[in-house]
């Protein structure tokens, strides 16, 4: 049972590190979009509250134009679990640069 109670405690500081790792990534480029210094991917900054099945979240994100950007996609998994900050809870992301995001369920492009 020690055992297990220490590799998970393990497990928790190595996410920990991960997070604050990744703090200082990202950047408010003042346009409505956020720049991740880590991944070298953009977001946008304001969640807009419309929840959508998955294929109109493609077709919003395909259709939109943001900071003079029409290359808009649905982000994988991975990319979605990037910008989670497992430090904080309802919502899991640093609401400095996400402010206004809810928590809840948000479409990925892929599974995993």
């Amino acid at each position: 049972m020690k055992k297990c109670l220490i590799l998970n405690m393990l497990i928790y500081l190595l996410l920990l590190w991960v997070q604050i790792s990744y703090a200082g990534t990202l950047v408010d480029n003042g346009d409505g979009t956020i720049s991740d210094q880590g991944t070298h991917l953009m977001w946008q900054k304001q969640d807009d509250g419309t929840t959508r099945t998955w294929t109109a979240a493609i077709t919003y994100c395909e259709g939109q134009i943001l900071a003079g950007h029409t290359d808009w996609r649905l982000p994988t998994i991975k990319e979605l679990k990037s910008i989670a900050d497992m430090t904080k809870y309802d919502p899991s992301i640093n609401t400095t640069y996400f402010p206004g995001t809810q928590s809840s369920y948000y479409w990925s492009s892929t599974m995993n």
